[in-house]
């Protein structure tokens, strides 16, 4: 449920990190098989960094490039590939430090 206007592609990208699932995990309540209850309070709270235009646009590059591979069956390892490249920037974005990256790719 992400508003129809020009960032929401970029809003997707962000809540498509892992960084964001870690918020997920710390912010909400656990359901069964790895899902969460989403609380609109929590959603609202997390934080949409400031991106140039550039940033925005390649991060939604990434996250289409994800989607569509995604739908076409990709093999695992050429996902990976990008959603690395998709987290990396997004933890440019917030500006992260190297143990921050590490605490969250650990899960």
């Amino acid at each position: 449920m992400l508003p129809i206007h020009k960032e929401a592609s970029f809003v997707l990208s962000l809540l498509n990190s892992n960084l964001f699932h870690k918020y997920a995990k710390l912010t909400f309540v656990d359901k069964q098989a790895g899902w969460y209850e989403i609380q609109p309070e929590g959603l609202m709270a997390f934080p949409i960094p400031a991106a140039t235009a550039q940033q925005q646009a390649e991060l939604e590059r990434l996250t289409h490039c994800l989607t569509q591979l995604k739908a076409e069956g990709a093999p695992p390892d050429k996902l990976a590939v990008l959603e690395e490249q998709l987290n990396d920037r997004v933890a440019d974005l917030f500006r992260l430090t190297p143990e921050e990256r590490r605490l969250i790719a650990a899960g």
